[in-house]
């Protein structure tokens, strides 16, 4: 199992939003990631970095193109991860550039860790909470 190395499992549907959210990964201040594109049952291009591997994969669960396969998608590629981390990035999401670097300078010693989401539209989820 590699140590201090993040593996990005995106699954998708070949959405135009996937380039973004690849870079996004790309630009990562700390290169120590991974990522697994897995195209759910539609077929995608490749991406010129070794350490993006993409598959696809006949559609998993409903064949509809919405909401509802993408967790199926996910445990798919768990199988495939070498890495202590993972991640879960979906095609039309992208990350902050220090994304990795923030994970494995101040949370390398939790076992589980939820970063917050932010909207578009400047709501964050899950609400924070300063108790």
């Amino acid at each position: 199992m590699l140590q201090n190395r993040i593996t990005f499992i995106i699954p998708s549907i070949n959405r135009p939003t996937l380039q973004r959210t690849i870079d996004s990964i790309i630009n990562q201040s700390n290169p120590n990631w991974n990522a697994i594109v897995i195209y759910d049952g539609v077929e995608g291009k490749n991406f010129d970095d070794d350490r993006i591997k993409t598959i696809k994969i006949d559609k998993l669960g409903s064949s509809s193109q919405f909401h509802g396969t993408a967790g199926l998608v996910r445990n798919y590629g768990i199988n495939m991860c070498e890495t202590e981390w993972i991640g879960f990035v979906d095609d039309d999401d992208t990350i902050h550039v220090d994304y990795v670097k923030t994970l494995f300078e101040k949370y390398s010693n939790y076992d589980f860790v939820v970063f917050r989401m932010k909207y578009v539209n400047g709501f964050v989820i899950p609400h924070l909470h300063n108790d």
